[in-house]
């Protein structure tokens, strides 16, 4: 009976999140320098899932910069800023990458 209680009781702790990180957070370069009037504000967030340290999901922060890019095709990425973090939970964590940026549209 003791070993199904504590195991009901890992099982739910692994869902419940513990603390919070951010690790980086890099800020480009406006080239030339623009208004941060002059483009649309463009995002892209992704995420990797890690279980006792082992993951399949290796690539996440080149899937947000595919999503940003995606998001100003006819245009040029202007200012960007990166954020990196991480979501600890119970024998797992979440890393997240946030990238913002200015899309000014080529004339």
């Amino acid at each position: 009976m003791r070993s199904k209680t504590l195991l009901s009781i890992l099982f739910l702790l692994s869902f419940i999140s513990c603390t919070h990180s951010v690790h980086i957070v890099n800020v480009g370069d406006f080239k030339p320098y623009q208004k941060n009037t002059a483009g649309r504000k463009i995002e892209a967030k992704a995420e990797q899932w890690v279980f006792l340290g082992f993951t399949l999901e290796t690539d996440y922060v080149n899937e947000a910069r595919k999503e940003l890019l995606s998001k100003c095709e006819k245009g040029t990425i202007q200012g960007p800023v990166t954020r990196i973090s991480t979501s600890h939970g119970f024998f797992s964590w979440t890393n997240k990458a946030y990238i913002q940026a200015l899309c000014v549209e080529r004339s």
